[in-house]
């Protein structure tokens, strides 16, 4: 084993390195900030770091080898992520990257952000076998792609999975359970009605990217009256220095799931059936007490609105494919071609060289380069909530970044980027539902509006967004 650099023993001292697990960006920051490097020489001792075994990898975290620790020690393998056949035999992956945008450089040789609605061509579709996705992932065909990857960090391109946008009639389902805030990290420990969850649902597990989750891909189907279910599984914080309650969550359709590989020892290393163990979960946090004559009634009145948006699925509604540069000119930028993008000054809050705001090459999504946002973006009703003040664009940070509005709050999104910036067609159901609750037509949390949708959709149409201020 080489002698360790003298960066290596002052880091290994430091506040940074007293966690037993590091992100990858806590290195390369330390290395940048408090020893002048380049970002480039940094990656590149890193990279030294690893293949001395100074630093063991393991999944995405990292941890440091101590000053006493002997070469045998240093040389402990790299976990072995295990990716269950039950998803591998399914053409249905594609990759993320760090800020929780999918790509699929097999559709188009480069690494924009890519489309994944249910109303794209055949062509178009990005999901593709795991054998060629994990290839791009290992890098054995990115290294060679004459495209944009100037903000594409290649060691942190991952995997991840795609449910399909309808549930088949027939055949086994895959349902993606994600438990968030439910382990701590540097102990393993896991929340015990997280173990509880675990062990009924007893189905392959993985451990998430941040480690303080948990996801589970198990057979089953929800019931018709979800599409997606989430729920709170404990009154308390358990994960320190966090604010989130413990929840879980369930999608079969509609969403992309994260996979990282990292199982969870103990648990099976493929998908298995576990219908009862759902049922048994809905039946806990969210039962059915409506009569067995009502579920009748609301199956057929949800046959008939052909018209009511599925609530899970961000991609059907209109509002989430509206154009980008129509948002930004709309708000006064001037927008200049760069290569295949647009670039411009932040629409919110501007820059000074008129690039920090970029719209990608189908003009669906934006990012901002600006410092201290990395990883923010998002699609056209993102960009209107950063312009009228909604959300910071620093907080545009992944998918789910509207989730932290209530639903009056994206109601009165959607009302102003239907008056101001021209979004037009089906609202999203959230806005339908924050409206219902703005007038009082529903008051538990997440209640389905069922025959009030109509009622809902007409004062929806005929409200504007200062009437709910």
């Amino acid at each position: 084993m080489t002698t360790r650099p003298d960066w290596y023993d002052l880091f290994e001292h430091s506040a940074e390195a007293k966690s037993s697990y590091l992100q990858r960006r806590q290195v390369l920051d330390a290395l940048i900030e408090d020893f002048g490097m380049s970002v480039a020489d940094a990656k590149a001792e890193l990279s030294r770091a690893i293949d001395q075994g100074w630093i063991i990898k393991q999944g995405d975290e990292f941890s440091l080898i101590a000053e006493s620790a002997t070469a045998e020690a240093a040389s402990k393998p790299r976990e072995n992520l295990l990716y269950p056949n039950g998803l591998r035999d399914r053409p249905q992956w594609l990759l993320w990257t760090r800020d929780k945008i999918p790509r699929a450089p097999w559709v188009k040789s480069d690494m924009y952000p890519c489309r994944w609605s249910g109303d794209l061509a055949a062509e178009e579709r990005p999901e593709t076998s795991f054998e060629q996705a994990a290839k791009w992932a290992q890098h054995e065909v990115i290294e060679h792609l004459p495209t944009n990857l100037d903000n594409i960090d290649r060691d942190e391109v991952e995997l991840g999975f795609l449910l399909p946008s309808d549930v088949p009639p027939t055949g086994d389902v895959i349902v993606f359970v994600d438990l968030d805030a439910v382990r701590i990290p540097t102990t393993g420990e896991l929340h015990p009605r997280a173990r509880e969850l675990v062990d009924n649902l007893a189905s392959f597990t993985e451990i998430s990217q941040s480690g303080t989750g948990l996801h589970l891909f198990v057979y089953g189907r929800l019931p018709e009256r979800f599409t997606s279910f989430d729920s709170p599984i404990a009154d308390d914080v358990f994960v320190p220095e966090s604010d989130k309650l413990p929840s879980i969550e369930m999608y079969q359709q509609g969403r992309w799931a994260a996979v990282t590989g990292r199982h969870l020892l103990g648990t099976p290393d493929d998908v298995h059936e576990a219908q009862a163990a759902i049922d048994d979960i809905i039946d806990e946090f969210q039962p059915d007490e409506r009569q067995a004559a009502q579920v009748l009634e609301d199956k057929a009145a949800a046959s008939q609105r052909e018209s009511e948006p599925r609530s899970t699925t961000s991609e059907q509604s209109p509002y989430y494919s509206h154009s980008v540069t129509r948002v930004a000119r709309a708000a006064g930028t001037k927008l200049t071609s760069m290569g295949r993008e647009l670039r411009s000054d932040h629409p919110a809050h501007g820059g000074s060289n008129g690039t920090n705001f970029a719209v990608s090459s189908d003009d669906k999504l934006w990012r901002c380069y600006s410092s201290g946002h990395e990883g923010a973006g998002g699609n056209a009703l993102h960009l209107v909530a950063t312009i009228e003040g909604f959300l910071e664009c620093g907080d545009c940070t992944g998918p789910r970044a509207l989730d932290k509005l209530t639903d009056e709050e994206f109601a009165r999104l959607c009302l102003t980027a239907r008056d101001t910036y021209g979004f037009s067609g089906s609202p999203p159901y959230r806005a339908i539902v924050g409206i219902a609750r703005h007038f009082d037509l529903i008051e538990a949390e997440r209640e389905i509006l069922g025959d009030l949708y109509p009622i809902a959709r007409t004062l929806y149409d005929s409200t504007s967004n200062a009437e709910l201020r």
